[in-house]
């Protein structure tokens, strides 16, 4: 017998699967719908297929966005170069953070 989470991640896939490239992304509330899951659930399925699986999927914050099957190396300088921008961001606002409270205990 399939467990609740082992069949997500197979009903996840199968979505992903038919969303190559980055120009044909599913939207994590089209993929709740589909499944009648909730977005967390879509979610942790999808980070459970690239870590623990180790499958290309990629991503987009930009318009259109949403998840796909990366096919190519365009598809995924598309998903590292947002992993990125967060990356930068996060190092930033810990700088920012760090001097703020720096300026609090001074």
């Amino acid at each position: 017998m399939i467990n609740q989470t082992a069949r997500i991640d197979r009903a996840i896939e199968a979505i992903l699967r038919l969303h190559q490239g980055r120009e044909n992304p599913i939207r994590i509330e089209d993929m709740a719908k589909m499944e009648r899951i909730s977005h967390r659930s879509v979610w942790a399925s999808i980070e459970r297929l690239r870590t623990d699986h180790r499958l290309p999927i990629g991503s987009r914050r930009d318009s259109p966005g949403g998840y796909f099957w990366i096919r190519d190396d365009e598809d995924l300088d598309v998903t590292l170069g947002f992993y990125r921008k967060q990356i930068a961001t996060m190092q930033n606002n810990i700088a920012i953070l760090q001097a703020a409270c720096g300026e609090v205990a001074a």
